[in-house]
């Protein structure tokens, strides 16, 4: 069985915490920590103008280096655009094999049916890396807040059934 969802939007309490904390992989990738990280854009002279105007000049690419604390803190201001995520999805939800085995000498016991299953075995698709989506929905009337979802369990089972 495939399951899935298209559209949503979710607000992610786990990955505003993770990347404050520095328990991500992004918060270490490039040797991040030990070396900072420069972020993409410019830097400009800017002079504000009393009638509300103003003026740009020697426009420059950004070349400052800041920590990874302060990058990675930047994301715990609250539900920001870092924060949210788009919640479509698509789960292979289920996937059960069997197999039955007629019996023809038992006046009790005419067939057995042997099967194994497993639920919850791979997430073909999200856009969210670090949060299962399916998992954003609160009690109430809170919807779309995400916050300190465990992983979802995958589960594997065996079955046997008689028929008399």
């Amino acid at each position: 069985m495939i399951a899935g969802r298209v559209g949503g939007k979710f607000f992610s309490q786990t990955y505003k915490v993770g990347m404050y904390s520095g328990i991500l992989d992004k918060t270490a990738a490039n040797n991040i920590r030990e070396t900072g990280v420069t972020l993409d854009g410019v830097k400009a002279d800017v002079a504000f103008h009393s009638d509300g105007t103003y003026d740009v000049t020697n426009i420059r690419e950004n070349t400052s280096n800041i920590s990874a604390q302060d990058w990675a803190r930047n994301e715990y201001n609250g539900p920001t655009a870092f924060s949210i995520f788009d919640a479509t999805f698509i789960k292979l939800r289920e996937v059960t094999l069997g197999y039955n085995f007629p019996i023809s000498n038992n006046k009790l016991i005419k067939n057995v049916g042997v099967n194994v299953y497993g639920r919850n075995l791979w997430n073909i698709y999200t856009k969210s890396k670090y949060i299962d989506p399916e998992f954003t929905s609160s009690g109430g009337n809170v919807q779309g807040i995400e916050g300190g979802s465990i992983p979802t369990p995958v589960t594997y089972g065996f079955n046997v059934n008689l028929k008399f």
